[in-house]
């Protein structure tokens, strides 16, 4: 079969090529992965390092989790309610109003005392 009428045949029965492809590998994976896991056990070798294995890899997942560190600690300070309220709190206080100054009345104006 052609490309073309893969892709004819996959436009008229309405299927996605993408799909379709993932399914026929995951089918084909689900029927040699057995006989894989028993031809090595049976010839005694192991599988090849995974990219997880990888020393690159673990080098750049422990920098990159040590820099996380830092911005999880400083997201759970910020969803901590106790801490939220502290520092809304401090703000507030920065805004306090200033202490009013008292009012003082001017004194009485003593009349000077008529003369008779």
């Amino acid at each position: 079969m052609s490309d073309e009428e893969l892709i004819r045949i996959l436009i008229a029965t309405k299927r996605d090529l993408l799909w379709t492809l993932l399914e026929s590998c995951g089918s084909l994976y689900k029927r040699l992965k057995p006989l894989e896991e028993d031809l090595r056990r049976r010839q005694g070798v192991e599988h090849p390092p995974t990219f997880l294995e990888d020393g690159e890899f673990q080098n750049g997942i422990t920098s990159f989790l040590s820099g996380m560190q830092v911005v999880i600690t400083k997201m759970a300070k910020a969803s901590d309610p106790g801490v939220w309220a502290a520092d809304l709190l401090l703000r507030a206080a920065v805004h306090e109003e200033k202490p009013r100054r008292e009012r003082v009345r001017s004194t009485p104006r003593i009349q000077p005392a008529e003369e008779s």
